[in-house]
């Protein structure tokens, strides 16, 4: 994705067929949360040729670290951002709970009016935070394996020192 210019659905499309493939399993991703009596808009996103999107596992969490910018379907571009999503994966019972943390937004230089940088990093964390909801998942999945189904359970996930370690009964 690097240098590219993406709607947004496009990118949801393209990481559910990456992560099927990876996971072995169809995944569907939701579509962004819509406060209600807003209309749902399918922006563009602006990938930075350099270092587009990143994936750090550290200190329990998933950081996704992108460099994008935002053009809104009605109003101003927003140029490319240093954008933080932490994601924290709990296991309870049954479950999975996929909780997101506090999105951070920075520029990549200084900007010249920070009130506007302001207005930026609070739009981009907005459409940030309906993007990628807190979810609730199964921990329940099946696999083949040498021509044999067999169910697990996961029990336990950790990300630590750029690994993740995801525990199967």
């Amino acid at each position: 994705i690097s240098g590219k210019t993406m709607k947004e659905s496009e990118l949801r499309k393209m990481i559910e067929e990456r992560m099927s493939k990876l996971l072995g399993k169809e995944v569907d991703l939701p579509d962004p949360q819509v406060p209600e009596g807003e209309k749902a808009q399918d922006n563009t996103l602006l990938f930075d040729a350099v270092d587009p999107i990143r994936f750090q596992a550290e200190g329990g969490q998933i950081k996704i670290v992108m460099r994008a910018g935002l053009k809104p379907e009605n109003g101003d571009e927003i140029p490319v951002q240093i954008i933080t999503v932490p994601l924290t994966f709990k296991v309870d019972g049954n479950q999975v709970l996929l909780e997101r943390g506090n999105v951070g937004v920075k520029p990549i230089a200084p900007p010249d009016n920070v009130s506007l940088q302001v207005t930026r990093a609070r739009i981009m964390i907005q459409n940030i935070q309906r993007a990628i909801p807190n979810k609730t998942m199964k921990a329940d999945f099946k696999r083949t394996v040498e021509g044999k189904e067999i169910s697990l359970t996961i029990v336990g996930i950790d990300a630590r020192d750029g690994w993740v370690s995801i525990q199967a009964r």
